[in-house]
């Protein structure tokens, strides 16, 4: 009986375990997703969207459409998969420093509190397309669509820029930016996209060299900004954890279950040899 006891003691044991470390994975999971996005956001400037935005609805659309052109849906530059698209075609300048917001018709007095409405009213309204979301203010380096505040600590001298920019960085980026017209324009599936691919390589890919394309040496530009890769370590250490415990209960109940075996099997041995003396016995008499 305190053998059954303890069974079910441990298997109860181990089923909580179980559950915990499922409701563990999956509130971890949710927390990611949501930290993820919210991330995303933060790390993606609307300010930077915009310029890049405006690159592309002045340089490169109208183009397209002169040569009867659509952008597959891998390409970065698709309208479906920009981030702030859908929130920015819902915002209405009314008149000099008046904002409204289209989705619920509030005024604001400028666009920057406009931008804080739409990311704390209107989260929802963000294009997600399947977690292939773009934030174009990533390609704002490829794309040539304005500079940020330079960094005070960067010469003035045009001279010492160019002697302290980087040939290597400039050439990974000139293969990300070919990498791009390779998604957008691909050579080999018709002549106007071959046509196009040249004509954006040319004016998009060809100026990120040390010279006219200048990029500052990382050490330039002060220490680069630490991975915040803790939260996955987290996780991993939690299920690693919840791992261990389960398969130590798992030891302990097929340990106390092999004992109990044993137990009954001396006794019941025990119990055998008893017998056996005593028909001995009997024969003797």
């Amino acid at each position: 009986a305190k053998s059954r006891e303890m069974e079910k003691t441990i298997l109860f044991k181990l089923a909580l375990t179980l559950v915990v470390l499922i409701a563990a994975v999956c509130s971890q999971d949710t927390e990611e997703s949501s930290e993820t996005k919210n991330a995303f956001k933060r790390g993606c400037p609307r300010s930077r969207c915009r310029d890049a935005r405006v690159v592309l609805e002045e340089e490169v659309f109208p183009v397209l459409s002169e040569h009867s052109y659509e952008l597959p849906e891998t390409c970065p530059f698709h309208l479906s998969l920009d981030m702030y698209k859908r929130q920015e075609m819902n915002k209405k300048e009314i008149r000099h420093s008046q904002w409204k917001c289209l989705f619920c018709s509030k005024i604001f007095k400028g666009e920057s509190f406009l931008d804080l409405h739409m990311d704390n009213r209107h989260d929802a309204e963000l294009v997600e397309a399947k977690g292939r979301a773009v934030c174009l203010a990533e390609y704002c380096d490829l794309l040539g669509c304005g500079e940020p505040e330079r960094d005070p600590r960067l010469p003035d001298d045009p001279t010492e820029r160019i002697a302290k920019c980087n040939p290597k960085k400039m050439e990974r980026k000139r293969f990300h930016c070919e990498s791009l017209m390779n998604q957008c324009f691909p050579p080999a599936t018709s002549a106007t996209a071959l046509k196009l691919h040249d004509v954006f390589a040319v004016k998009f890919c060809a100026p990120l060299r040390c010279g006219d394309g200048l990029d500052m040496d990382d050490s330039s530009t002060g220490p680069r900004k630490e991975k915040k890769g803790w939260k996955k370590v987290y996780l991993v250490f939690v299920v690693l954890g919840l791992l261990i415990l389960v398969m130590f209960y798992i030891g302990l109940f097929l340990y106390k279950r092999e004992m109990s075996i044993v137990s009954d099997l001396r006794k019941l041995s025990s119990s055998r040899r008893a017998a056996r003396l005593k028909l001995l016995k009997e024969k003797n008499m």
